[in-house]
Parts: structure tokens; C-alpha cells; sequence
């Protein structure tokens, strides 16, 4: 896992881009469960969440996630490999002008569908938020094929207690809201619990432009990323 993390990070790097490389733990109810890694670059990102040697009552989890950006944070392509439990599959998403088509290889399925314009995914959408300078607006997302409107509030200054220490942070309030009664089909747990209108995300950004701490409440879930390591 980390020579992999390695070899991503060098070729980001290789290529002149500057990479931020992120880790994370993942809590839920007092107990980790769960950890997070995340690089940055110019145009792409990649994320990585696995609880593989975590005891825990939370399922099985061994996701990757690669999105290249443009930009404007826009993604281009967008490809998940997921392991949770006994489900393996893998999902590529390409955007051009307003479409998507989605590469289902489970059951070699492809979909194109229609997307509002500027439509993230959920981690472009967090790392705009995180990169510029007063993200409070309104956006759409799309989540695997379902269109979304993800309203940001706050903006506030806020010393955040971490433990790599205090950070001076701008803190935002998320928002999601359905812009069709289709459900899209499940692809992955992470990626899932994030679109809800009954979630309320909080998210800390330093000023660097790194999240340090994100916080998830739906209903009787609740969920933190907090950063344990910044290179």
C-alpha cells in the first residue's frame, strides 16, 4: 500500500506537479475505523480508504479513487476500484459537455446520461472547496448518474485542535440537495454516505488549502476525518 502511495506521488512529482500527500484516520462513534490517504496534484487526485488489519465491527473497505481535473476542478475522468467485503468491481466515469458515461466492468455496463453543467464528483468538489479562497456558494455534483446541489455555507475563521497541532482554519457547512427522485445505482460506502439530504458535513480547511478535519452527521451516523500526517 504505501510503495503504491510512493510510486503515485513520484509520478505527480516527476511530472512537475506539486503533490500534497495527505493521511487521515477515520472515526465513527469514539473508534477508528478506517484510514484515509489522500494526494493532491495540479490536475488529479487519488484517494485511497482501507481498514485492512483495523478490528472493526464496520465492513470491509478497500477503495481507491483516481479523478483527473481540469482547471476548474471539473473532472475529466473518474475511476473507482472497489473491495468491500465480497463485492469487486470497478467503475470509470468520463465528462465531456454536459454528459457522462459510465464503464460498469462487473456486468460490463456502459450508461451515458445527461449532467447539469459544471457538475463535480464529491472529491473535486472537496478539493475546490479547499483550494479556493471563499467556496460559499452552490454546486452540482453528480452522483453516479443522480444530479445533486451541494449548498456551502460558512466561511468563518477557526483555530482547530488537531494532533499535529493548532491550525488557523476557514470552516464550511455542506449541504445536499436531490435534483431528481431517481436513485442511482450503489457503486461504493464512502462515496454513498456522502450524498444524503440528511447529512450535514462540516469541513476545516488550513491555510494552505488542506482539510484538516471533516465532520459527517446523518441520521444516527456520525463520522470524522482528522489529519495525521501532512508531506
Amino acid at each position: 500500500m504505501k510503495k503504491h502511495l510512493i510510486i503515485i506521488a513520484i509520478v505527480m512529482l516527476s511530472s512537475g506537479v506539486f503533490a500534497q500527500n495527505l493521511k487521515y484516520k477515520i472515526n465513527s462513534m469514539g473508534f477508528k475505523v478506517a484510514d484515509l490517504s489522500l494526494i493532491i496534484g495540479k490536475d488529479q487526485l487519488y484517494v485511497k480508504a482501507s481498514n485492512d488489519g483495523i478490528r472493526t465491527l464496520f465492513p470491509h473497505l478497500n477503495n481507491t479513487y483516481k479523478v483527473s481535473f481540469d482547471q476548474d476542478y471539473l473532472p475529466k475522468t473518474y475511476t473507482r476500484i472497489i473491495h468491500q467485503d465480497a463485492l469487486k468491481d470497478s467503475v470509470t466515469t468520463i465528462y465531456s459537455q454536459g454528459a457522462a458515461t459510465m464503464y460498469r466492468k462487473s456486468d460490463n455496463n456502459e450508461v451515458i446520461y445527461r449532467i447539469p453543467a459544471k457538475s463535480h464528483d464529491i472529491f473535486t468538489l472537496l478539493t475546490r472547496i479547499s483550494q479556493i479562497p471563499k467556496a460559499v456558494g452552490e454546486y452540482y455534483v453528480d452522483g453516479n448518474g443522480r444530479a445533486w446541489k451541494a449548498i456551502v455555507s460558512g466561511g468563518k475563521s477557526e483555530n482547530l485542535k488537531t494532533s499535529l497541532g493548532i491550525f488557523q482554519t476557514t470552516k464550511y457547512e455542506l449541504r445536499f440537495k436531490a435534483q431528481s427522485p431517481h436513485k442511482a445505482p450503489y457503486v461504493d460506502m464512502l462515496t454513498h454516505n456522502f450524498l444524503d439530504e440528511s447529512l450535514h458535513l462540516s469541513i476545516w480547511v488550513n491555510q494552505g488549502g488542506i482539510p484538516v478535519k471533516a465532520h459527517l452527521k446523518k441520521r444516527l451516523m456520525v463520522m470524522t476525518w482528522e489529519i495525521q500526517s501532512i508531506s
